[in-house]
């Protein structure tokens, strides 16, 4: 019998500073991991983690948070990354997360 897959965890907002006024949003079962992966791919470890939220469904939040970040964004954007504030990373965040178990 094949087991559930665990969909709690973490959706969150990544910046760089090489891609100023673009943050990344997205979903992982610990943020500060994730973070530690992308600072592989720089050779500057210039990565930083903003915000993120505690999700009982990561993927359905994640899904939510990009749909509210694009209609900030007014179509800005490249994938995951998206042209909104910290401020407004936050909000969409915030909407999205559910309190810490």
């Amino acid at each position: 019998e094949e087991e559930e897959e665990d969909w709690t965890g973490e959706v969150y907002a990544i910046t760089n500073r090489a891609w100023p006024g673009y943050v990344k949003i997205g979903r992982a079962k610990k943020a500060e991991k994730r973070l530690g992966d992308y600072q592989t791919y720089s050779p500057l470890r210039d990565y930083e983690l903003r915000h993120r939220v505690w999700c009982d469904d990561r993927k359905s939040s994640e899904n939510r948070a990009h749909k509210k970040a694009g209609l900030l964004a007014l179509g800005r954007r490249n994938g995951e990354w998206f042209r909104i504030t910290l401020d407004q990373a936050r909000w969409v965040l915030d909407q999205v997360g559910n309190p810490e178990p």
